[in-house]
């Protein structure tokens, strides 16, 4: 039987090296917490501008967002909380957002009490 040649051992080679060979591959991580008092807040939106799509945030608030080409940018939001633009200038890889608390107001509205239409028609059918 004859053994196995030297391209044989170079392509299982090339197949257990390739998934270490991922070039441009960016990771991006960070934590996202309330700016006041520093508790973490799961499930906020993580987006980054030139990506189609995110991640959001495990239960101590931590995100790790992966890219095959650079970002500029990442978007954080959460509800209840302002919206938050972090531009990434250089080669920082760990991010720590402090979202701000954000208020609503409300108009204020009346509940008044309006007639029955249903009893109004049944009315006007007993006076037929």
């Amino acid at each position: 039987m004859r053994s196995p040649g030297l391209p044989y051992f170079l392509s299982i080679g090339l197949l257990i090296l390739l998934p270490f060979l991922s070039f441009g591959h960016e990771v991006y991580k960070g934590r996202v917490v309330d700016a006041r008092t520093q508790e973490p807040l799961q499930g906020a939106t993580i987006l980054a501008e030139s990506l189609p799509y995110g991640t959001n945030t495990d239960e101590q608030g931590n995100f790790v967002l992966q890219s095959e080409t650079p970002v500029e940018a990442l978007v954080v939001s959460f509800l209840g909380y302002e919206t938050q633009r972090i531009a990434l200038s250089g080669p920082e890889r760990f991010v720590l957002v402090e979202l701000q608390a954000t208020t609503i107001s409300l108009q204020q509205i009346t509940i008044s009490e309006t007639p029955d239409p249903l009893k109004t028609l049944i009315d006007l059918d007993v006076r037929v």
